[in-house]
């Protein structure tokens, strides 16, 4: 099961050195996260909002659209009627979609900013790890981020990960921390090579 990248950042936590701030930096991620999910939103929005002609440069070449806006601009000023009025429609709705796409990268590149050279753990997963903590509670905990790298936090505490099929209960010991989740919850099972005699097949 390969994790590139993932090995030699390992032991580079989201809080650093100080695990007293956990909780602060994952409610942060998490918040980010969600901010980063409804930007999304918004920006498609926005897209479906312009002519279909304009859509695939919307995803794939925004400075067209910055040109298109542009020429409008020029324009408008020889248009009159309804004429001017869809150009005015189109105008605001091409605005809208450059605010939407500035807020998805901005809130995009604080992300990646709190990301960079750290090892990856879904901020709910070690949330209620925590909160299992604080209260003394043992429950076993369902996830399906098998990327998410197993903190000390994590260590005394059974997750059930899945698999692509079931949850399988994985009890997380000291050695452990610094792997990903999904290297104790195979994919699949080998069950050894087949025998040769099994194999041949009477020629007719």
């Amino acid at each position: 099961m390969g994790f590139k990248g993932a090995w030699a950042k390992r032991h580079k936590y989201l809080y650093g050195d100080n695990p007293e701030k956990a909780k602060e930096v994952f409610t942060q991620l998490l918040r980010l996260q969600r901010k980063l999910a409804e930007a999304h939103k918004k920006l498609k929005r926005s897209i479906d909002l312009l002519p279909k002609d304009l859509r695939y440069e919307a995803v794939h070449t925004p400075e067209v659209i910055k040109q298109y806006k542009a020429n409008l601009l020029e324009q408008i000023g020889q248009l009159e009627g309804e004429e001017k009025n869809k150009a005015d429609l189109l105008i605001e709705r091409i605005e809208q979609y450059e605010r939407a796409r500035e807020r998805y990268f901005k809130v995009k590149e604080e992300l990646k900013k709190l990301l960079k050279g750290k090892a990856y753990c879904n901020p709910k997963l070690m949330l209620r790890i925590l909160h299992q903590k604080e209260t003394g509670d043992r429950k076993v905990i369902k996830t399906y981020s098998r990327d998410s790298t197993i903190y000390p936090e994590f260590v005394g505490h059974t997750i059930a990960v899945h698999n692509g099929k079931t949850f399988v209960p994985v009890y997380v010991t000291q050695e452990m921390v610094g792997h990903k989740l999904g290297e104790f919850a195979p994919t699949r099972t080998f069950r050894g090579h087949p025998d040769k005699s099994a194999k041949v097949v009477k020629k007719k």
